[in-house]
């Protein structure tokens, strides 16, 4: 009755990871339980001749005592090394989980920190482009209100109006120096209709 149960536990041990010292545990262990097996089949083969009391002084011999104590304290040790097997082998399955998850955390992460910085570069190449694309359209077109105008001068507000609309600003204004005076003077500007600025400019 004892065969079973050791095997089994003695087979897991095994496949666990089983040091020198252990197998050599398991081994012995392993000759207490076929010793007791042993004499358990010789006292069930004089209880079938009917040779009971024969049988009686083979079960409880010296011999089988003390094969039985020994079986009994190498079967309580050896589960609990088995206990103490488990435990570790669960305890190492639980630190691979856990690398495992840090490690797909970080690269998470990373993939998030990748992601973030590729959306600001692609705004900021969108905000660059759209910067590009004013820049061209103002230019072209203060090349034709000068190329429309016979006088720079006459040109002026139009011109300002060019580059406070593609800049998107309320008020802009062209100033020069006046030389007979040595005065600054606003020659022309442009605001948007919210704006009062004659004051100002005057």
């Amino acid at each position: 009755q004892n065969e079973p149960r050791l095997g089994a536990a003695i087979k897991e041990l095994s496949i666990l990871s089983p040091s020198e010292a252990q197998q050599q545990f398991i081994e012995d262990t392993d000759i207490a339980n076929q010793a007791l097996v042993g004499i358990e089949k010789t006292a069930f083969s004089l209880a079938l001749q009917r040779r009971l009391k024969e049988a009686s002084v083979v079960m409880r011999s010296e011999s089988y005592l003390r094969q039985k104590k020994k079986y009994t304290r190498g079967l309580e040790k050896f589960l609990a090394a088995l206990d103490i097997q488990r435990a570790s082998a669960r305890a190492r399955a639980k630190a691979r989980v856990v690398r495992a998850l840090l490690g797909t955390l970080s690269v998470v992460g990373l993939l998030l920190a990748i992601w973030v910085i590729s959306v600001r570069m692609l705004q900021d190449m969108r905000k660059m482009e759209e910067r590009t694309a004013r820049y061209l359209e103002l230019g072209h077109a203060i090349t034709g209100i000068l190329a429309e105008a016979g006088n720079p001068l006459q040109s002026a507000p139009k011109v300002i109006e060019a580059i406070c609309d593609a800049l998107r600003w309320d008020f802009g204004s062209w100033w020069l120096i006046n030389q007979n005076r040595g005065e600054l003077h606003c020659s022309a500007f442009w605001h948007t209709d919210a704006m009062d600025v004659e004051s100002f400019t005057t």
